[in-house]
């Protein structure tokens, strides 16, 4: 059991499977104050490269050409997407 603190970085991670459809969801959140210094980095980076990948999520573009988004996006803020 882990006792969470102010200033801690927490991440809610769901997924749920119905019928053979899996939808899974996960949000990230700063415990008690705002976000600073290379934590507010990586959580903007985050957010603007989901934001470019649903902008770009559309039939005829290819999946290498979103993922070099994201990929540009981090660069800016100094951090490396992962995957999964």
């Amino acid at each position: 059991e882990v006792l969470i603190k102010e200033g801690d970085v927490v991440k809610i991670e769901l997924g749920v499977h119905l019928d053979g459809y899996i939808a899974c969801g996960t949000h990230t959140f700063s415990v008690g104050k705002k976000l600073e210094g290379r934590k507010a980095d990586a959580a903007a980076a985050a957010q603007q490269g989901l934001e470019a990948a649903l902008r770009l999520l559309k039939p005829g573009n290819k999946s290498s050409e979103i993922v070099s988004v994201i990929n540009k996006i981090g660069e800016a803020y100094g951090v490396k997407a992962v995957e999964g």
